[in-house]
């Protein structure tokens, strides 16, 4: 267990040896990386394009991302539907010692127990049995690699990238996995990944996003947003 710098806890994968978030706040990385990068940016550059949003996200974890996004959907009052693999999902013991629950608003909190520990479906079928977190929030989680699954064309409207490092799980970091994605991805749609890595974003690049490298978080100077 790693307690980060803004109080939020993490963990460390026995696996893989690596933290699941940045030592410097495991809360403000993921709602600057993915929410305020990827799912608010998509919203504010197209509103009106927006009546529901659908988020897809690689790399489940420890479930913060899906958290806060139930916070903004609630927030903003506009529905999403948060598609999002897990090839290793956490154990329940594991996932007790997480507090993103005191990151949320006090009646949400009761919801991010069913986000952490709703079953994963199995399989290659894209979609997986679906959750009602809220009125504003469905939650499908499938245990799968994203080698593996099977994803419809012209989908989804953004995409957390949330994978181990890719000196960690390269063959996830790969031009083939990020032109999945693009088919996946409806125009416009939003990429966000903490790497920065010019592999990385070349591989993004030659899978038919525009990239872009824009300020990181506190403890990492930047990140990469790609867009279709």
């Amino acid at each position: 267990m790693l307690i980060t710098d803004d109080g939020s806890i993490s963990l460390k994968s026995a696996q893989f040896d690596e933290t699941y978030h940045s030592k410097f706040g495991a809360v403000s990385e993921s709602k600057h990386v993915f929410i305020n990068a990827g799912l608010q940016e998509r919203y504010q550059r197209h509103p009106k394009k927006s009546p529901k949003l659908r988020v897809f996200e690689m790399g489940f974890g420890t479930g913060l991302n899906a958290v806060l996004t139930l916070q903004w959907a609630e927030d903003m009052k506009l529905p999403i539907v948060y598609h999002a693999i897990e090839l290793f999902p956490l154990d329940e013991a594991q996932l007790n010692a997480l507090n993103h629950a005191d990151f949320v608003a006090g009646e949400l909190r009761e919801k991010v127990y069913q986000i952490q520990h709703c079953d994963f479906g199995i399989g290659r079928i894209a979609y997986a049995p679906t959750v009602g977190i809220s009125p504003y929030f469905d939650l499908k989680k499938q245990q799968i690699s994203i080698l593996d699954i099977r994803l419809p064309n012209d989908h989804f409207d953004v995409i957390f990238f949330d994978a181990f490092s890719p000196n960690i799980q390269p063959e996830l970091w790969t031009e083939h996995v990020f032109q999945k994605l693009y088919n996946a991805s409806r125009k416009n749609a939003i990429l966000t990944t903490y790497c920065v890595k010019g592999e990385i974003r070349r591989a993004l690049q030659n899978a038919g996003f525009f990239v872009e490298k824009i300020p990181g978080p506190v403890g990492k100077r930047e990140i990469t947003r790609a867009i279709k």
